[in-house]
């Protein structure tokens, strides 16, 4: 879900936004240490082809005035997809 989500999401909502001749696609990735965290193997490489779809998509765009972007949170968030033997406190996680 994490790429086919916003890759449909996308391909519906491209064709108003070009009507307009303006929009703006914005994808929520994950950080780096997520992607790569054990045992999270279903996850992690699903943000990373994200990030992989959003520069595509930006590129094909180009021109077009909608633009597609990636937002990387800026710390990993306080969920049971981190561990407690990952090491992180969990007062630092957000």
């Amino acid at each position: 879900m994490n790429v086919f989500g916003p890759q449909l999401m996308a391909k519906t909502c491209a064709p108003y936004m070009f009507e307009r001749g303006w929009g703006r696609i914005v994808n929520v990735t994950t950080s780096l240490d997520t992607m790569y965290l054990s045992g999270a193997g279903a996850y992690g490489p699903t943000k990373a082809a994200l990030e992989a779809l959003t520069a595509i998509i930006a590129s094909d765009l180009e021109d077009t005035g909608v633009t597609a972007n990636v937002l990387i949170p800026g710390r990993p968030v306080n969920t049971r997809m981190i561990p407690n033997a990952s090491g992180i406190p969990r007062e630092k996680l957000i």
